[in-house]
This record gives C-alpha cells, sequence and structure tokens, in this order.
C-alpha cells in the first residue's frame, strides 16, 4: 500500500521536473494577475528606491541639513514606520482575511493610495515654487508614510502571488518581482540624477516617485478574486 502511495507521488512530480524554463516562464506570464503585480513592484520600488537614493539630498538642499543629519533623518522613519507595517500589515490582512479573500492585496493596496498623495502633498511648495517652507518634521513624517506602504506589500507579497498563480511555480515568481523591483529601482537611482543635473528639481522628481506609488495602490486595488 505505501509502497502503491509513493508511485502516485512520483507520477504526480514527474511532469513539473521536465518542464522548461519557457513553459514555467509561459505559465507565469499567461494570466493578467502577474502583469499587475510586476507593475505593482515596478511602481512601488520606484518610490523605495528614489527615497533611498536622493531624499537625503533633498533634505540637504531644502533644509541645510549636514550629510550626517540627512541621512538617518530620510531614513530612520521611513524604516522605522515599515519594520512596524512589516508586523502590522501582516497581522492585519491575515485577520481581515477570514472575511474578505482579497485583503491581503487591499491592505497593501489602501496604505499606497493613501501613502502615494501625503508624498506628493509634502512637496508641492516645491513643484510649484511657492513661497511656503514645509517643517521638516511634517515633511518627515508624510513622506515616512512611504515605509508604511512598502513594509505592508513586504509582508503580503508572496501570498498574494501564491493565490494568483500556479504554485509550483512561486519561488520563480517572486524572483521576478524581485527582479523588476530591483532593475527599476537601479534606473530610479540613475534618472533621478539625471533629472537633477538636467535643473529638473528633486522635488518634482520625488512627487512623480509619489504618483507611482498611487498607481501601485490602485493596481493592489484591481486585481482580481484570488484563484485559490
Amino acid at each position: 500500500m505505501l509502497l502503491n502511495v509513493d508511485n502516485d507521488e512520483q507520477a504526480i512530480k514527474e511532469p513539473s521536473s521536465k518542464l522548461s524554463t519557457g513553459a514555467v516562464l509561459s505559465s507565469l506570464l499567461s494570466g493578467r494577475p502577474m502583469w499587475m503585480l510586476l507593475a505593482v513592484v515596478a511602481f512601488a520600488g520606484a518610490g523605495n528606491w528614489f527615497l533611498l537614493t536622493w531624499y537625503p539630498t533633498l533634505l540637504q538642499d531644502k533644509y541645510q541639513l549636514s550629510s550626517a543629519e540627512a541621512g538617518p533623518a530620510a531614513t530612520l522613519w521611513s524604516s522605522v514606520a515599515k519594520y512596524v507595517a512589516v508586523l502590522g500589515g501582516a497581522i492585519l490582512a491575515d485577520m481581515w482575511y477570514r472575511r474578505n479573500a482579497r485583503a491581503r492585496a487591499l491592505v497593501p493596496g489602501i496604505t499606497f493610495t493613501i501613502s502615494g498623495p501625503l508624498v506628493v502633498l509634502a512637496l508641492l511648495p516645491g513643484i510649484f515654487g511657492w513661497d511656503i517652507t514645509v517643517p521638516l518634521v511634517l515633511m518627515l513624517g508624510l513622506v515616512a508614510t512611504q515605509g508604511l506602504a512598502q513594509g505592508s506589500l513586504d509582508a503580503t507579497l508572496m501570498p498574494v502571488l501564491r493565490s494568483h498563480i500556479d504554485e509550483r511555480y512561486s519561488a520563480t515568481g517572486y524572483g521576478l518581482l524581485n527582479l523588476t523591483s530591483a532593475g527599476v529601482g537601479a534606473l530610479i537611482s540613475f534618472f533621478g540624477g539625471w533629472f537633477k543635473d538636467q535643473g529638473v528639481p528633486l522635488t518634482t522628481t520625488l512627487a512623480a516617485a509619489g504618483c507611482l506609488m498611487l498607481f501601485c495602490g490602485l493596481l493592489l486595488l484591481m486585481l482580481p478574486r484570488p484563484k485559490h
């Protein structure tokens, strides 16, 4: 009896082991949700990597902070918010999931649709050249909401992915998402500097990243109901 069970399990596993890389990628990319998730991590990565790369420079330019002051100011509060959201967002998503199967996408979707506009709001005076200086504490607080959004996405991305694809290819799918996020991050870091050299204010570029965060949230909210 045990021998038959082992044979049955082997028969199930063999087809998967013989699939080519092209067949796996074809399976992953055949559905709309995977493409939506690729766009999600691209938009989220744009906001995240721009903040990591150029936000300290913005604080130096706008608030005359030293490098020793701007680095921690730019990253500390966003990092704290991210750590809180990784745990809090995960717990909230799992609790809400009991009543709504889309909860794990809705939690980061809601936070991104809120944090994106808040980032833009913090930078409006600089974008339009208004003679208004946003208090440093308010600037740090508004932009730190990006950490809440990114943390909630980090906590829920894998279960969201697995609920929309063939679970046998979860690792490959997650690798594609990470590759996309890192690739976009590298481009954002480069173009942030290029735009600055062309005279485009960092406030404008960072506000564009906030708009991409909003699009990220909207895509998460529009994801179809999970398959499983």
